[in-house]
């Protein structure tokens, strides 16, 4: 599914479609005309919330063979209104930047064996803000 940009009568009109191929030829199937702003297909409930309208959701999924929600948000992204596009970019990023991975119990020790134990009351002093250090030797 992608967002088509097409002019028709010297105005602006966009287009939800779909990408098919029929035999050896690739083409498209419009499911719907978004008019000259898509943006007005877009609810905010409230706060920085926003969704598709259900209507538009509804007119997709009777249309089109798979239906992604995540896709259709991508795709109205750049129509939602810029103070909640900024404050909600981060949590909209948040699952394909992230390459946090558990590190094993074997990384864990070696990252212990190195560390040497000024840091490791340092670590302990930024981290709890006491100068106890009664817990330091079972610390990483």
């Amino acid at each position: 599914m992608y967002l088509a940009k097409v002019r028709k009568n010297r105005q602006t009109i966009y287009c939800l479609r779909e990408s098919i191929q029929e035999t050896s030829v690739h083409g498209f199937q419009e499911i719907c005309s978004l008019g000259p702003k898509p943006g007005a297909w877009i609810d905010y409930p409230g706060g920085n919330a926003w969704h598709v309208c259900g209507e538009l959701v509804r007119r997709i999924t009777k249309q089109i063979r798979q239906f992604d929600s995540e896709e259709l948000e991508d795709l109205f992204w750049p129509f939602v209104r810029s103070d909640i596009r900024q404050a909600t970019a981060h949590f909209r990023e948040r699952d394909k930047t992230s390459t946090y991975r558990r590190m094993t119990r074997e990384e864990k020790e070696a990252v212990a064996r190195s560390t040497h134990a000024f840091d490791k009351r340092r670590a302990h002093f930024l981290k709890f803000g006491n100068m106890d250090q009664g817990p330091l030797v079972n610390m990483p």
